[in-house]
């Protein structure tokens, strides 16, 4: 592995008022995964771009974040957790599908068309691996497009799952009343993509935080430390922690980071199925 020393400096920005934000975090893994993973084996990884939701109201913090920016804020956490930049195709484990945005608490859409868009449109999928994303081409409406793409929807349908307390369900439907930010972390298993043009997901994990009062700028580096200690794990229960803006050096040694542009295989249902939150609470 050709190592770089990387030194990530995380500035938190003036005027966020850490007392009140909060970040919640929502992991799921496969079991098999989770059953052959060794908690000491390293694992190697490439970044692919996802889904960029970039809402209705102007927010030029979101919109001047590159993908490369939240790739490179995550790496330094990435291997705290033992995961490291993969040297090549070969040996890479994972690829690690990044969607990010801000959800918009005025306009409710159904994720099922969010995510997955017209099965007969071929050009959506190539929009959605450039992650050229036009949100205006929703068509469905329904309040449970912000809690899946938060990660409450397993833990607020009432049909589903009625073991939180009627406080923690008001609260979470209160955070859906303002608009937040949020990342999408999605692996899946390279060797099967490479091998096979399969796409199996392996673990995803879902971390957001509201948005105002504070900019992605400085709200993609809090959010990736968060929710650094919870991937390629399953949760029973919806984490929340306080978000940390507190200017931070962190030194690590990693190899080059790499996003990679193009992936041989299918880019339809398979890929965007994946991404769809697991709806069933365990």
């Amino acid at each position: 592995r050709n190592a770089l020393s990387c030194i990530f400096r995380f500035l938190g920005a003036a005027g966020v008022s850490e007392a009140y934000t909060r970040v919640y975090i929502q992991s799921d893994a496969d079991h098999q995964y989770l059953e052959q993973k060794a908690s000491d084996k390293p694992e190697s990884y490439y970044f692919f771009e996802g889904i960029y939701f970039g809402g209705y109201t102007r927010d030029d913090s979101l919109k001047n974040t590159a993908f490369i920016d939240i790739a490179k804020g995550m790496a330094p956490h990435l291997a705290r957790q033992n995961f490291w930049p993969a040297s090549s195709k070969e040996t890479c484990d994972l690829l690690l599908v990044v969607s990010w945005g801000t959800t918009n608490p005025r306009r409710f859409r159904d994720v099922a068309n969010d995510i997955f868009g017209d099965y007969n449109d071929a050009g959506y999928y190539d929009r959605v691996a450039k992650g050229d994303y036009d949100e205006t081409d929703y068509s469905w409406y329904g309040k449970q497009r912000n809690s899946k793409l938060l990660g409450f929807y397993p833990y607020i349908r009432r049909d589903r799952f009625t073991g939180i307390t009627p406080q923690e369900e008001y609260e979470l439907r209160a955070a859906m009343q303002t608009e937040r930010y949020f990342i999408i972390v999605t692996a899946f298993d390279f060797q099967e993509l490479l091998n096979n043009k399969t796409w199996k997901r392996v673990w995803s994990t879902r971390f957001n935080m509201r948005s105002p009062g504070t900019n992605f700028a400085a709200a993609h580096l809090a959010l990736s430390k968060a929710g650094a200690p919870y991937y390629g794990k399953k949760m029973e229960d919806l984490a929340h922690t306080r978000a940390d803006f507190e200017p931070m050096v962190a030194e690590v040694e990693i190899g080059d980071i790499e996003v990679l542009e193009t992936i041989d295989a299918p880019k339809g249902p398979g890929m965007l199925n994946a991404l769809r939150v697991n709806e069933e609470k365990h």
